[in-house]
């Protein structure tokens, strides 16, 4: 239960983190007003945005979190630790 909280924490923290900032970049780059609200388009680029960096940092842990669950004894002693199981 632990690798799934932490990996669901780093996950939303670093989601929310991507969204605000992609959120700003959008503000001063890409809106006519850059006081102004966001528009819906920019709003869903921004979330689109965070969602794909954030899957792609925590998916190869969760790959090997999932292996680590269904390989038993042969997937421990395979992934000893987490930078051999990612490399």
């Amino acid at each position: 239960a632990g690798i799934s909280t932490t990996g669901c924490g780093i996950y939303c923290g670093l989601k929310f983190a991507t969204y605000d900032a992609s959120k700003a970049l959008c503000r001063r780059h890409l809106l006519p007003d850059p006081d102004g609200p966001p528009t819906p388009l920019h709003r869903a680029l921004s979330g689109g945005l965070a969602g794909v960096v954030s899957q792609s940092f925590v998916y190869p842990f969760d790959v090997l979190r999932r292996r680590l669950q269904t390989g038993g004894a042969e997937a421990k002693a395979k992934y000893p630790d987490t930078v051999r199981g990612l490399w």
